[in-house]
């Protein structure tokens, strides 16, 4: 329905393995050219050869006809040199930041299935993260150590940023997935196996829930610290790509009106 729209997705792998690869993929690789993007270059480039034809058969308006035919070659000049090199590094900086806002949204992910808050003066350092029922009625819950377990260098636990995390060993580890209770009775409902970070469970580290959308993971640092770092950083990159690319084009224009000039 139109409240509730249908959406498919054709994926070939682990189901624990499907959120997580959704989301990396839904980025795009450069907001340059999207599917508005063929359009608004027509319409654009027909607006410029209207302005250079109404001018055309006017001397004292040359240079408004040769501005309108400059401007309607635009989205041609990031390809063009000198202006290719900032192009270059536009698509790099571009492509960073899209990556640090899939790390940002795979490090939000975990806390969609915890209930976690701030005690104190809304600290970060007093976060606790309190486990929760997933709808399966598993206990999913939130583990923190000091340092990077065995269970993850032998990969038994997957990286949640592999990239980010290869060469880390120090430092504090926050494991998401389900608890398991003692074996020797049933959990209740309302008994958190996983409380405040740190505390004590009773079989161990989390392991792999049976939801496939639940999150089963290891990040290096608190998921709510480093997901406003990446979107920082990913923001910053955004803007800083534009900039070149608008340099690029820039410096393209100044060349071409210089030699349009001269002849």
């Amino acid at each position: 329905t139109k409240e509730n729209p249908l959406m498919v997705i054709f994926y070939d792998g682990p189901d624990s393995l499907l959120t997580t690869r959704a989301i990396r993929a839904g980025r795009q690789r450069n907001e340059y050219w999207n599917p508005a993007t063929p359009y608004s270059l027509v319409a654009g480039a027909l607006c410029q050869i209207l302005i250079a034809i109404s001018f055309l058969n006017r001397p004292a308006y040359r240079l408004t006809v040769i501005t309108a035919l400059i401007a309607l070659f635009i989205p041609l000049f990031p390809l063009i040199p000198p202006g290719l090199l900032f192009t270059v590094l536009y698509r790099r900086f571009a492509w960073r930041a899209c990556i640090l806002r899939a790390y940002r949204d795979l490090v939000n992910l975990p806390l969609r299935s915890l209930n976690w808050k701030t005690r104190g003066n809304n600290s970060v350092d007093t976060d606790v993260y309190e486990s929760s029922l997933l709808p399966g009625g598993e206990r999913y819950g939130c583990v923190c150590c000091n340092s990077l377990p065995p269970e993850a260098r032998e990969g038994k636990i997957p990286f949640l940023l592999p990239e980010y995390s290869k060469g880390r060993t120090k430092g504090d580890w926050y494991i998401f997935g389900a608890l398991k209770p003692p074996e020797d009775r049933q959990p209740d409902n309302d008994e958190d196996y996983s409380g405040v970070e740190n505390a004590s469970i009773p079989d161990g580290l989390p392991v792999q829930p049976e939801d496939p959308f639940a999150i089963y993971g290891i990040i290096h640092g608190r998921p709510e610290v480093l997901a406003r770092r990446y979107g920082r950083t990913a923001y910053t990159l955004e803007i800083i790509s534009w900039i070149l690319l608008l340099a690029g084009i820039g410096l393209n224009v100044f060349f071409l009106r210089m030699i349009l000039l001269l002849l």
